[in-house]
């Protein structure tokens, strides 16, 4: 037998209005569901090395990269879903595209980097950051319209780099590529702090626990197989803090400004050299370290 209408228009009429003094009773937001977008500028720096042998040994530092600044234009959005009472689901998912950055390549022939047997500067503005996430929170009532979020989850930061000739440097057909790929769990702890009516201050804090993989192309070195020159594993974590500001516009609407700042680090792992000849070379990788942040603007939407 069908729902007659006019119960059907009553049924969700209360339903909404169920879940509008739900809303209004954490002081901060007037619907179940969240949309952001946001744009800014995001830089990063990597710098990785391997050691001579898998003893760590002969030399200590064989070969270590870096990349410096490698910055561009962040595009971001974000949906937060209160699925049932004071538990909510938050998805974030941001896309920097590299226009700058530079990158060194150094080899050494002592310990301690001493003896270098090459050095190579490299341009490095091309690629692109990734980065996302889903968390599973709930929100803690700490006084008047103040809340606290413990959230855990899971997510993946993704830096797709290269090597590129610098001021005819080296051969125009010089692409390599290095694939930092950072995964794990994650815990996070988010406030929210209203001022007034219309400003908001939410300050957070994120711990990764993270798998490291890294994967490159030498595109030059013969010697390497392609696409795949070597491989790179490790484990390791970050930590992220991060606010955002915002004004509500309107009931419905506000303006953000965010930031974040992190710093990440691997223990020591394994590196997998492809030879063309069809062999594998293993050595040790002495871990991979990793910093950089963002900054902009952005809008929500609170349905």
């Amino acid at each position: 037998m069908s729902v007659p209408r006019q119960k059907l228009i009553l049924l969700c009429l209360s339903l909404w209005i169920t879940l509008n003094a739900h809303a209004q009773q954490t002081g901060h937001d007037t619907g179940v569901l969240q949309v952001g977008i946001q744009t800014g500028y995001r830089s990063e720096n990597l710098r990785w090395s391997i050691a001579g042998n898998l003893q760590g040994q002969d030399p200590n530092i064989y070969s270590e990269l870096i990349w410096k600044s490698v910055d561009g234009l962040l595009c971001a959005a974000d949906v937060r879903w209160k699925v049932y009472r004071s538990l909510e689901l938050h998805g974030h998912f941001s896309m920097a595209t590299i226009s700058g950055g530079r990158a060194t390549d150094t080899d050494y022939h002592g310990d301690n980097r001493t003896d270098v047997s090459y050095y190579g500067y490299f341009d490095a503005g091309e690629g692109n950051l990734l980065s996302g996430d889903i968390q599973l929170g709930y929100r803690l009532n700490l006084g008047p319209r103040i809340v606290l979020i413990p959230a855990f989850g899971y997510g993946g930061d993704q830096q797709n780099l290269y090597l590129k000739a610098y001021e005819g440097n080296a051969p125009s057909t010089l692409n390599s590529s290095y694939t930092a790929l950072w995964k794990g769990f994650l815990g996070s702890m988010t406030a929210l702090i209203p001022f007034g009516n219309r400003w908001e201050v939410d300050p957070s804090i994120a711990y990764h626990q993270v798998v490291f993989d890294g994967t490159a192309d030498w595109n030059l070195i013969t010697t390497f197989q392609h696409p795949v020159s070597f491989r790179d594993h490790a484990n390791g974590f970050g930590v992220v803090p991060a606010c955002e500001l915002l004004y509500h516009l309107r009931s419905h609407w506000a303006i953000s400004l965010h930031g974040n700042y992190g710093w990440w680090k691997t223990g020591l792992g394994v590196d997998n050299l492809y030879l063309s000849n069809g062999t594998t070379s293993l050595t040790q990788y002495n871990g991979a370290r990793r910093t950089g942040g963002e900054a902009g603007i952005g809008f929500r939407l609170t349905l």
